[in-house]
């Protein structure tokens, strides 16, 4: 398995610039005026309504940061990762186990959005604990987004393409987010916290060779743990 970073772009162009930022979401940058031309600028609605939707997203996709993941939160973990790690971590592990016949940067933008509608306080992080099935949580996701990428829809169908698994780079993050798992529970083995039913559920859903064998290593970094404390 090789990191192909040359795949971050197609025909030349920057794959995020050609197809998920078309122009009119491209903010460009004015030469530097005098500070006075620069207020009277921007003391236009006009002129700062672009910005103004670019906060209005961010400060609700920030969210994820205060959303914690339901699964150790469930085990009583102290402290456990948000949403918004989940997802840092997701796209540090695209960039190390990358497949060479994928596109990084495809890879690195379903791990930044995976979970993005769990930024809206009715959804959340749901789990196959909370009795919802696959249909109604699809259901649940597809609106939130609707709304909250309602003037971002490059991002709502980058999101449709994960979520469906319509790519093989989408298929790969869904892949990553069970391995992920994984490498959580390790951390919180360590903690004296019972892991084994993650562990059992990411080597139920990871069919990827690679990522098969990542977990052997994980399982056996558990393991040592788990002797060392003895």
């Amino acid at each position: 398995m090789l990191l192909n970073v040359s795949n971050c772009s197609q025909n030349g162009n920057n794959y995020f610039g050609s197809r998920y930022l078309p122009k009119s979401n491209v903010v460009s940058f004015p030469e530097k005026k005098h500070p006075q031309e620069t207020v009277k600028q921007h003391s236009t609605t006009a002129q700062n309504k672009p910005f103004e939707k670019v906060a209005d997203f961010l400060l609700k996709a920030f969210h994820l940061k205060d959303v914690l993941r339901s699964g150790w939160v469930r085990i009583k973990v102290k402290q456990p990762e948000s949403v918004a790690a989940h997802s840092w971590s997701l796209g540090l592990m695209a960039l190390t186990l990358a497949p060479s016949n994928m596109r990084l940067d495809k890879l690195l933008l379903y791990a930044l959005i995976h979970d993005l509608p769990e930024a809206d306080h009715d959804v959340g992080d749901i789990t196959p604990y909370d009795n919802i099935s696959s249909a109604k949580k699809f259901e649940m996701e597809d609106n939130a987004l609707k709304k909250l990428c309602k003037d971002f829809p490059h991002i709502y169908q980058a999101w449709l393409e994960y979520a469906g698994g319509t790519t093989p780079e989408a298929r790969f993050i869904k892949q990553l987010d069970k391995l992920d798992v994984a490498l959580q529970a390790s951390l919180y083995a360590k903690r004296g916290h019972a892991v084994d039913d993650f562990i059992n559920y990411a080597r139920e859903k990871l069919t990827h060779p690679d990522l098969v064998n990542m977990l052997t290593i994980v399982e056996q970094k558990i393991s040592q743990t788990n002797h060392a404390s003895k």
